[in-house]
């Protein structure tokens, strides 16, 4: 199985998809990750999908990208249109 945690990302818009999970129980969250696989968690009431060309957050936890941690917050990042190149098989 695959995760779909960004579902509506695109490569080439030159913007970042920024998904923001607000608080929820555990059960809640539960029943949100079983929804990754298809995607239809982003339509949840406690989940935020934004597309920006750069962000700043700040607060008393740890930064994570992609699932893997980065560090402690504040953090700023900015797109660098055009600066990658990327393809795909598919």
């Amino acid at each position: 199985m695959k995760y779909n945690f960004a579902t509506l990302a695109g490569r080439g818009d030159g913007l970042l998809d920024v998904i923001i999970l607000h608080p929820v129980s555990k059960f809640e969250l539960l029943r949100l990750f079983l929804k990754v696989y298809s995607g239809k968690h982003l339509y949840h009431p406690a989940i935020e999908f934004l597309k920006v060309r750069e962000i700043s957050i700040s607060d008393e936890t740890i930064a994570y990208a992609d699932g893997e941690k980065i560090g402690r917050l504040p953090i700023s990042v900015k797109v660098a249109a055009g600066a990658l190149r990327t393809w795909s098989g598919n």
